[in-house]
């Protein structure tokens, strides 16, 4: 060939090589995501091929700059080349495979699981992710390599290649946030930039951010179970059904023939269930509470102990029994997902795997998570431990259009904020329970629903104004802390003295660290021996043998080591006996009895609730907000 030709041939392989990884991001996501990137709107396609474009320059820029042979600007243009590689793909791609989706603007913001991604999975996960986090940095600077190969860049080109990079770069932290489609609507580069950006502008501005939390869910390094012998009473499966924000007070946890409004469904199909009104949750927080009902231990608990700690699925795994998990949380919000990383899960969906605009705040569909548990229950082995999981009764709450029971029956006018708070809560409890109840007829239709134990409760509750605010994690007064449960067993599951247990519990003061301690003698191995350094540290009891002892003392905070608290709170309960403190209240110490005042408004002075106080300051906790 032609030297002249040939130089040609060269020069235009080069140009591909330079847009090539600009294209390869656009066509890698095309495979993750193609069905739902097809349904984005043609404002949404417009914006994501504008973004595209930022990171096409951005790659092709800097492999140019990186491909000089001579300048020492191409040491730079290399080591942002692949940091850019590495931290805006790799570690996409490995969020990815966990949840189905990318790291965002809003999860940056609202989860603040961006850092705890790099600091955690870059570690961690070295093992499994480390070629999800390398091909791209070797794939980027394979393609300086070829570029310099093929034809070198001209003194011009290379001059202004790594400021136009550098440019674009700083181009898609500040504009590549997606303003059109969902929150992922753009590729994953420019999405892992813009969080970024984002994220920095909010700690200076502090505009769009929740909180900045010191400790969040990390990577676990479970401590290793020995076998297990699974015996129980009988054969059973074990469900548990784990709802979220549901305040006891507004739904029937006991059967009852009327005045059950917002939960009409279960309590028509479930008359035999046990129900406990006096289940209490230690936390208002999600994580916490999963911490508490998957460990049995305390959200009081050093980090490395709660990290180290293994979990119901892990337990039920070591004595031959097989497990799921399914859930419609989105498993980014507050780097949640780390619990369930490494669960040995025989079926699992989050809600990311659902639907790619599961929301932080309300996950995605419960009838679509719902729908697909029972699709994958066949799947499973006899006998088994799984779990449900709801996400849609979450503060701003989803609710049936077509279906409002309390909407429609009130005066809007007349009401204020939190007024028209509450009604849309009972709204979201009714379409839920409407839900749950179909969920549960097809189960128990089945042969395996026939011996499936179900267990019930609601994960922490939620304010409504009670104390001038909306939502949870702002105290552990009773509307936050009070959870509806249940047990709803088929004939023939429970022994008769089983049975006879739950029965008497049901208005004895229960915590949610009884309630590990019960699935596991459901599973039928709270009494195996070598158990017994595992069950030494989890401080409830199964309701199965009887109540927990009546002068327990319990400690509640939301502030723990495994999750930071936005505005700290805690205390300590004896029975009905309560002392809290609050930090956005006068303080330090409040005591209740909640048998008597269930609203909690009438103070009766921390020398009534007797050595709670002790209790709440032990282990180095001191006397709070002093004033």
């Amino acid at each position: 060939m032609h030297s002249g030709a040939a130089t040609r041939v060269r020069r235009a392989a080069a140009c591909a090589v330079v847009a090539a990884p600009g294209a390869a991001v656009v066509l890698l996501d095309v495979a993750l995501r193609g069905r739902l990137l097809r349904e984005l709107t043609r404002e949404a396609a417009i914006s994501y091929a504008g973004h595209a474009l930022f990171g096409a320059v951005t790659w092709g820029a800097l492999v140019v700059a990186a491909a000089r042979r001579r300048s020492p600007s191409r040491w730079a243009a290399r080591a942002a080349l692949a940091a850019v590689a590495l931290l805006a793909v790799g570690t996409q791609l490995t969020v990815f495979w966990r949840y189905g989706t990318y790291d965002n603007w809003r999860t940056a913001l609202q989860g603040t699981s961006l850092w705890p991604c790099l600091t955690q999975d870059l570690w961690r996960d070295r093992a499994c992710v480390l070629a999800l986090l390398v091909a791209p940095v070797v794939a980027v600077l394979a393609a300086v390599v070829a570029v310099r190969r093929l034809a070198p860049p001209r003194h011009l080109a290379g001059r202004v290649a790594l400021p136009l990079g550098l440019a674009a770069l700083a181009g898609a932290v500040v504009f590549g946030k997606a303003d059109a489609g969902w929150d992922n609507g753009t590729t994953p580069d420019v999405l892992w930039l813009s969080a970024v950006g984002a994220l920095a502008r909010s700690k200076h501005t502090h505009e769009d951010i929740m909180v900045e939390l010191r400790y969040l869910p990390a990577a676990r390094s479970p401590e290793p179970l020995p076998a297990l012998h699974a015996a129980p009473a009988r054969p059973r499966d074990v469900l548990l059904v784990l709802d979220e924000s549901v305040r006891a007070a507004d739904v029937c946890g006991v059967p009852a023939l009327s005045g059950c409004d917002e939960n009409p469904f279960t309590n028509a199909l479930l008359p035999g269930r046990f129900g406990f009104t006096q289940m209490r949750a230690l936390d208002s927080t999600t994580a916490l509470s999963v911490a508490v009902l998957f460990t049995g231990l305390p959200p009081t608990e050093r980090r490395a102990r709660l990290l180290s700690a293994p979990m119901l699925p892990e337990y039920a795994h070591a004595a031959g029994i097989d497990t799921a998990y399914w859930t419609s949380q989105n498993l980014l919000f507050g780097n949640f997902g780390r619990f369930l990383d490494g669960l040995p899960l025989s079926a699992t969906v989050n809600g990311t795997e659902l639907a790619p605009y599961a929301t932080y705040e309300t996950g995605a569909d419960d009838g679509a998570m719902l729908d697909r548990a029972l699709a994958d229950l066949p799947r499973l082995r006899e006998p088994f431990f799984a779990v449900v999981h709801l996400a849609n009764t979450h503060f701003p709450y989803v609710v049936d259009p077509r279906d409002l029971p309390f909407s429609t029956t009130r005066d809007w006018r007349h009401m204020d904020t939190f007024g028209r708070t509450k009604v849309r809560y009972a709204d979201a409890l009714h379409r839920q329970d409407r839900l749950l109840a179909r969920f549960l007829s097809a189960l128990r239709a089945r042969p395996e629903g026939e011996r499936t134990v179900v267990v019930f409760l609601s994960d922490h509750g939620e304010q409504i104004g009670e104390r001038g605010r909306i939502g949870h994690t702002w105290s552990v007064y009773d509307e936050e802390i009070h959870v509806p449960a249940w047990i709803d067993a088929p004939p023939g599951t429970l022994a008769p003295e089983e049975a006879a247990h739950l029965a008497a519990l049901r208005d004895t003061p229960l915590t949610m660290l009884d309630v590990a301690p019960s699935l596991l003698d459901l599973l039928g191995v709270w009494g195996d021996t070598p158990l017994a350094p595992f069950r030494a540290r989890m401080a409830g009891v199964s309701l199965l043998r009887g109540g927990p002892p009546p002068g327990r003392a319990v400690v509640m905070t939301n502030c723990s080591e495994i999750y930071s608290c936005a505005t700290r709170n805690w205390g300590a309960m004896r029975g009905t006996k309560k002392l809290l403190a609050t930090e956005d209240q006068p303080g330090p110490w409040r005591c209740f009895d909640v048998a008597t005042d269930p609203g909690e408004r009438h103070d009766l002075g921390v020398d009534a609730c007797g050595d709670l106080r002790s209790v709440a300051e032990g282990d180095g906790r001191g006397t709070p907000y002093a004033r």
